[in-house]
């Protein structure tokens, strides 16, 4: 596996992540839970800005 083929992996896995934290969050009625699942997504989401950052070496 390609290093750009690696990075573009963690990416989507990153995205897919982000997503379902953000889903997850707006079904959880408990206040609590519900703030710590969208700070989850927000760091899923710094990840897959960093990566993207790092694809873009590849074009």
């Amino acid at each position: 596996m390609q290093q750009r083929d690696i990075l573009m992996k963690a990416l989507l896995d990153e995205q897919e992540k982000v997503r379902d934290f953000e889903v997850q969050s707006k079904k959880i009625e408990d206040p609590q839970i519900q703030q710590v699942f969208k700070q989850i997504a927000e760091d899923h989401g710094y990840h897959a800005k960093r990566l993207q950052e790092l694809l873009g070496r590849f074009q």
